[in-house]
């Protein structure tokens, strides 16, 4: 496990223990300004784990942490360009497995929606989430939280025919010797069922790993204009005064930490296995 982001999530344990102890005692911007500094250092210790950004590009992203994710999908727009390139230079890959079955140019066009959502909300600069919205957001992350995660029964069957027509894919290739080999493996019943398994566990781990993801990044991004309006007279409004429980994200705030204590709990927790 990278240390350093082993020691922001240890460090953003004890940043939630701050708030909930200053909430309860009322000091409701101190607390928030806790609660803030969790979620960020949280969501910048995922995206270092994830590989989406580096030690070196936190510096950039400050304490606007939530730009660690629409960095990735930046990244993410510039190698779909790569490979709707290499389509254009070689239209063969349009009728091979699995190149063929991918809509290349939607998603493209589905990262640039995302980018633009994200621009659009994130310079938006909310401070005063409505109760309503907020209410939305938490309902839908106790939803993931509960959701499990299931593979068809058909999965093993639909995992061999997949795996031939990639077969073909290489023989149109002209790679016969990976043609050969992936054929071979398809017709041991034993060796299909032990990679399916694999599959099987490794796409598990992964939704464990994007339920953990969707609560941090939540936080980090609703909390993430409140780095300095928390601590700082700004605009003529007081913190001390703004930051109540007649503030809805205040009001809530014990529930989305409560979420966060415990992303962070099982991101370490996984991280040691």
């Amino acid at each position: 496990m990278n240390k350093f982001a082993e020691n922001l999530l240890r460090i953003a344990k004890s940043d939630i223990k701050a708030s909930n102890y200053l909430y309860n005692k009322r000091f409701y911007s101190q607390s928030f300004f806790s609660f803030q500094q969790a979620a960020e250092k949280a969501n910048k210790a995922f995206g270092l784990l994830d590989q989406l950004i580096g030690e070196d590009g936190l510096k950039k992203v400050s304490h606007q942490s939530a730009k660690v994710q629409r960095n990735a999908v930046r990244q993410k727009k510039l190698e779909v360009e790569e490979l709707i390139y290499a389509y254009t230079k070689n239209p063969m890959l349009n009728t091979i497995t699995p190149f063929k079955d991918l809509d290349i140019n939607g998603y493209y066009q589905k990262l640039n929606d995302i980018q633009t959502l994200f621009d659009k909300r994130y310079n938006e600069e909310i401070i005063n989430i409505p109760l309503i919205t907020l209410n939305d957001i938490l309902y839908t992350l106790y939803e993931i939280n509960d959701s499990k995660f299931k593979m068809p029964q058909e999965f093993k069957d639909s995992f061999k025919s997949k795996m031939l027509e990639y077969a073909d894919g290489f023989g149109k290739l002209g790679k016969i010797k990976g043609k050969d080999e992936i054929y071979e493996v398809m017709k041991d019943d034993d060796q299909v069922k032990l990679l399916c398994e694999y599959l099987i566990k490794y796409f598990e781990e992964l939704f464990q790993i994007q339920k953990i993801h969707t609560v941090i990044f939540v936080c980090a991004f609703i909390t993430s204009h409140h780095c300095e309006a928390a601590r700082y007279p700004n605009k003529g409004k007081d913190p001390l005064k703004t930051y109540t429980k007649k503030l809805p994200v205040v009001k809530l705030q014990p529930e989305f930490m409560d979420l966060l204590e415990n992303a962070i709990k099982k991101i370490l927790k996984y991280c040691k296995n």
